[in-house]
């Protein structure tokens, strides 16, 4: 009896594995029912991993594109809090860090300013700046008592 497993590891997911079992090419995989089986475990587990799936993208302020060098500022989460209010200059690249044990988010609260992904512990992206100068507070999705302030100007 021949075993074959598959683990797939996505970000924002606990461990998935699924096992497909193929007893012998003779037996199970030559006959017709025996391989339509196995298309549809298959094809099962497609599917499992489209909806595994998550989109790379950050949101409406970008996504994960810049370097180091690049970065204005940067918002580290710890804590259920954002820090200090941060300002940088219109259209410049900000770094997100999740030191915290809880998934948190750095959502604009006018609500089309900027919005990213999701982060989980240990966890960053990047996002751009608005273009416009000014204040924008900002709060996670799912935590609405934690807020902070990005500062744009010149």
């Amino acid at each position: 009896m021949g075993t074959t497993a598959v683990t797939v590891h996505r970000r924002h997911y606990s461990r998935l594995t699924v096992t497909l079992m193929c007893f012998t090419r003779q037996r199970a995989c030559s006959s017709i029912a025996g391989m339509s089986r196995l298309f549809a475990m298959l094809f099962a587990l497609s599917l499992m991993l489209v909806g595994c799936g998550g989109s790379g993208d950050a949101g409406t302020g970008g996504g994960d594109t810049g370097s180091d060098a690049e970065v204005a500022g940067t918002i580290t989460i710890a804590d259920f809090a954002y820090g200090e209010p941060l300002t940088v200059s219109p259209g410049a690249l900000i770094k997100v860090i999740n030191e915290d044990s809880a998934r948190h988010d750095v959502d604009a609260k006018d609500g089309t300013s900027f919005n990213t992904d999701l982060l989980g512990q240990g966890e960053e992206l990047t996002f751009t700046a608005p273009d416009e100068e000014g204040t924008y507070d900002f709060t996670c999705s799912i935590h609405p008592q934690m807020s902070g302030q990005l500062i744009v100007g010149s």
